[in-house]
């Protein structure tokens, strides 16, 4: 009997992780080219958090389709990356329900928590960056000794073979220094990038946690359950 082609053989291993990719590059082009196209959309689909605030029970729901909409020709394809490189072992670990809750709970969340931070901001929040950074989170308490293989710009795109532990520590050094950058804030206030650091920390933190739910009650990963290959870049 023929092995069905690769693409659908990992879509059906992790099919939630797919899932998610497809609905943020659906959404995505959606408010590229759909009705009502270009900043008007995003707008409307991402978190404003000045309106959430004063808005009524609509403004709520761009917790969630906030998560969908993505900006520049960069910010998908490396959520894209990031999700479908790791969120595959994560929901295979813990199982696609629990994997979909806590994806639906961290975006959603790190959305929240930046228009707590930040009340006033008339700033758009798009992306799946918050929720690609629980992802992360959870992979690092979950496979703590698995071995990342990535690309590091500063090495002349050389091959580094690191262990998690170590790659996904220093990506979130990275933002958190990022996020402090007296150059995040050069107008006397808190730039769009720097909230997007913020959202990646929070995002991180909350992978944590739920990775360390589910570690309590499930056996230790052990060394070579994972080996993840991939392009090492500053944010998510």
């Amino acid at each position: 009997r023929p092995r069905p082609p690769r693409l659908l053989r990992a879509a059906r291993a992790a099919p939630v992780s797919h899932a998610l990719a497809a609905g943020c590059v659906l959404g995505s082009l959606l408010a590229a080219v759909g009705p009502g196209a270009g900043p008007g959309a995003q707008r409307r689909w991402g978190v404003v958090p000045a309106e959430l605030w004063g808005g009524g029970p609509a403004e709520w729901t761009t917790l969630l389709t906030s998560q969908f909409v993505h900006t520049g020709w960069l910010h998908l394809p490396a959520n894209l990356l990031f999700l479908l490189l790791f969120g595959p072992w994560v929901e295979r670990r813990v199982g696609g329900l629990p994997f979909l809750l806590g994806c639906l709970t961290v975006g959603p969340a790190t959305a929240l928590g930046h228009a707590t931070l930040h009340p006033d901001s008339t700033d758009v929040l798009v992306g799946a960056s918050g929720t690609v950074a629980g992802v992360l989170g959870a992979f690092l308490l979950l496979f703590p000794r698995a071995r990342i293989t990535a690309l590091y710009p500063a090495l002349l795109f050389l091959p580094l073979r690191l262990p998690a532990w170590l790659a996904l520590g220093c990506w979130a050094a990275v933002q958190w220094l990022a996020a402090r950058s007296p150059d995040a804030g050069a107008g006397g206030g808190t730039s769009t990038a720097a909230f997007a650091h913020q959202s990646h920390l929070l995002g991180f933190a909350l992978g944590l946690l739920l990775g360390r739910l589910h570690h309590r009650r499930t056996r230790p990963a052990a060394p070579g359950d994972a080996e993840i290959t991939g392009k090492a870049r500053g944010g998510a």
